[in-house]
C-alpha cells in the first residue's frame, strides 16, 4: 500500500499528555492509526525497555532514530488507516544532557503537518511525577519551561523547512481542530 496521504506528528515534552490526547483522537474519529517513537524503536531494537532508550547515551540516542524510521516505514507499508498520529519528540533528554531530533529523521517520515502540544510547566511536573507506569526524569518546572520551548522553536523550524502547517495547542484545542477537520472531510 502507498503512504497515507495524512500523516500528524503530535510532538510536546514528555508528560505533556501526547498519549492522553491521541488516545482521545482515537476514540472520536474513525479511521485512525497511532505510532509512538519510542515503542517503535524498542520493536526495531527487539525489546529494549522504551523508558530505557535515552539512558544509552548521545549516539544510540540518534542511531535509534534511523531505527525508528525503518520501523515507521515497516508499519507504515501495512497501514490501512487514512490518517496517522505519530507521537513523538523534538528533544530527548537524556539524564545529563538533551539531544535534537534530526530534522532529516522527520523529513524521511514525511509528515502533512505538525502539532506541538504544550501545557503549562507546573502541570506537565506534576503528571511526570504521578506518573508511575513510565520512567522519566525529575526535573524542574523552568527546565521543563525551557524544553517546551526549545521543543516548540524545533516543531516550527521543521515545518518551515518541510514548507507544511505548523499549530501549537494545547490538549482542547487539538480536540477541537481535529473534530472540524474531520466534520469537513469528504464522505
Amino acid at each position: 500500500m502507498s503512504k497515507p496521504s495524512d500523516i500528524t506528528v503530535i510532538a510536546g515534552v514528555s508528560g505533556v499528555g501526547k498519549s492522553y490526547l491521541i488516545e482521545s483522537l482515537r476514540n472520536e474519529l474513525e479511521d485512525v492509526a497511532h505510532f509512538s517513537a519510542g515503542s517503535l524503536i524498542k520493536k526495531g531494537r527487539k525489546n529494549t525497555d522504551r523508558d530505557q532508550l535515552r539512558l544509552l547515551g548521545e549516539r544510540a540516542v540518534l542511531l535509534n532514530q534511523r531505527i525508528l524510521v525503518g520501523q515507521f516505514n515497516k508499519e507504515l507499508r501495512r497501514c490501512r488507516s487514512a490518517l496517522v498520529l505519530f507521537d513523538a519528540h523534538m528533544i530527548i533528554d537524556i539524564d545529563t544532557s538533551t539531544v535534537e531530533v534530526p530534522f532529516e529523521i522527520f523529513q524521511e517520515v514525511g509528515p502533512s503537518r505538525i502539532i506541538h502540544l504544550r501545557a503549562d510547566p507546573k502541570t506537565i511536573r506534576d503528571r511526570r511525577i504521578s506518573d508511575k507506569a513510565r520512567s522519566r526524569p525529575e526535573i524542574g518546572v523552568e527546565k521543563i519551561a525551557f524544553q517546551q520551548t526549545r521543543s516548540e522553536h524545533l516543531a516550527r523550524r521543521h515545518c518551515q523547512q518541510l514548507e507544511i502547517p505548523f499549530y501549537s495547542f494545547d490538549s482542547d484545542e487539538c480536540l477541537a481542530f481535529f473534530n472540524e477537520m474531520s466534520s469537513k472531510s469528504p464522505e
